[in-house]
């Protein structure tokens, strides 16, 4: 799901997803209506608009409009069919399909620990056990339920100032028992880890990256200090706000920020 400020970091991600995993089906939620094939306008789906139009505002509307469009998916989609949701400014550097190798069929939910760097694991009581920049929901009548039961809470109370709806997942997994599948640490990588990623294809913890979270990566006019600048030609980009380790801007950042170049507007 993005708006058009976002578009070109969806682009890249779904050109990296589909790199490695072509044989995956891919869908995106718009705010505008965009050129983009398979494209789905928020505006066409009445229950969509109405949290739209409801919903919290600002920022806190994009969390709960990521849960509003998963309970649409679910209704489009069959019994049993794993609907994957993932955030517009993730890139994938290998195949997924290790995942479906810990997601079994008694599993409903898949979600990634934040994994906070040794001695900053109190972050949690703040931002969250999980990072939902993706996740994996099994259609069931149980997930629906869930779903619509995180829906009514993003609704009522979605505070940007408590890291949105990621803790009502805490409570989420807890409640699922075995049904609850913690997805591993090699895919939704963030900057908040502060990561040392190496090698070409990226390795992480001596395992194949297979996707990394650009967690505010973005475009900044040219004259803005910033923590972590960077140049794609004369188009400047902040990296993080997180310490990066020299390997692991050399290994990500360098060839994220080349291909996502190819679908910025021009300045």
């Amino acid at each position: 799901m993005w708006d058009k400020t976002y578009a070109h970091h969806g682009l890249t991600m779904r050109d990296s997803l589909r790199r490695h995993n072509g044989d995956v089906s891919f869908r995106v939620f718009t705010f505008e209506r965009q050129h983009i094939p398979g494209a789905m306008y928020i505006g066409d789906y009445p229950e969509l608009q109405n949290v739209r139009d409801h919903g919290p505002k600002g920022v806190a509307l994009f969390w709960t409009m990521e849960i509003a469009c998963l309970k649409q998916i679910l209704d489009m989609t069959d019994p049993n069919d794993l609907c994957v949701y993932v955030d517009a400014d993730q890139w994938f550097t290998s195949s997924v399909h290790p995942l479906y190798d810990v997601f079994q069929k008694s599993h409903l939910v898949g979600l990634t620990p934040h994994h906070f760097p040794p001695g900053q694991e109190e972050r949690e009581q703040h931002a969250g056990r999980f990072n939902y920049g993706f996740a994996i929901w099994r259609n069931s009548t149980v997930t629906k339920l869930l779903v619509y039961d995180l829906l009514q809470k993003t609704m009522s109370r979605c505070d940007a100032n408590e890291c949105g709806h990621q803790r009502y997942f805490d409570e989420l997994a807890s409640g699922l028992g075995d049904a609850f599948c913690e997805l591993p640490e090699t895919v939704n990588v963030g900057p908040w880890s502060l990561p040392v990623i190496k090698h070409d294809p990226p390795i992480y913890n001596e395992q194949r990256l297979i996707s990394f979270h650009f967690h505010e990566c973005r475009r900044v006019p040219n004259g803005t200090q910033c923590r972590n600048p960077a140049f794609v030609g004369d188009v400047k980009f902040n990296l993080s706000n997180y310490s990066i380790h020299e390997s692991t801007r050399k290994c990500v950042y360098a060839p994220y920020i080349r291909e996502l170049a190819r679908y910025l507007p021009s300045a």
